[in-house]
């Protein structure tokens, strides 16, 4: 699917696109629960949970902050078998540790090169999140907020992606049309379908091939 030539700008997702899970600090704080749960068995776990998230229904049922305890209750699992006090204690937990610093810390190498690229080939950059309020803070800590003009963040606009308004307050937060914006997300029922909803072209980032027969 080819790029179309009237694209001069590039919005992100944030979670599991630009940072992606600190899985040393989620393990070494689900051990102090209880849970035994390696780093790197964490991170491969990871990708069998977003499938968990990633349906229709559940993301028209449900809000992001919703969505949490099934997201996690997947990742543990592939690992170990889960009783309800024990995913209790891990739950538990990880939202303690998530409270005391977001969890989404890890940049990936490569990202910033990508991002000087797309500046030096002058491309406009702005960030489009589902999130707690700490986009910013976030991007700020890991480096990254430098790199963009607007961040939109759902928990101080009030909307969420796949809601196209999202996609639309990205757009005019940098007065640009909506058929000149690309999109980057992880999700395919929240990224790719709100992001083409809104007029955006959209390009899913799926490491582990869980969406190869999707039509972006």
């Amino acid at each position: 699917m080819d790029v179309p030539r009237t694209i001069d700008t590039v919005f992100f997702d944030a979670g599991n696109t630009l940072v992606s899970i600190d899985f040393d600090r989620l393990a070494a704080a689900l051990a102090k629960a209880g849970f035994a749960a390696p780093a790197d068995a964490l991170a491969q776990a990871e990708f069998s949970a977003r499938l968990v998230v990633d349906r229709p229904e559940h993301i028209q049922a449900t809000k992001d902050r919703d969505r949490w305890k099934g997201y996690f209750r997947e990742m543990l699992g592939r690992i170990a078998p889960l009783d309800e006090a024990c995913f209790a204690a891990a739950s538990e937990a990880i939202e303690a540790e998530h409270h005391k610093l977001n969890l989404w810390q890890r940049v990936a190498n490569g990202t910033e090169d990508l991002l000087f690229t797309l500046a030096e080939r002058g491309y406009r950059l702005g960030v489009i999140s589902n999130s707690d309020g700490r986009v910013q803070s976030i991007l700020d800590r890991t480096g990254l907020l430098l790199h963009f003009s607007a961040v939109i963040d759902s928990h101080l606009v009030g909307v969420e992606k796949p809601d196209p308004m999202i996609f639309h307050m990205g757009a005019a937060a940098l007065g640009v049309e909506p058929f000149r914006c690309l999109y980057v997300g992880d999700i395919f029922h929240i990224d790719v379908v709100g992001a083409r909803a809104a007029g955006f072209f959209p390009v899913l980032l799926d490491p582990a091939g869980n969406h190869a027969d999707k039509d972006c």
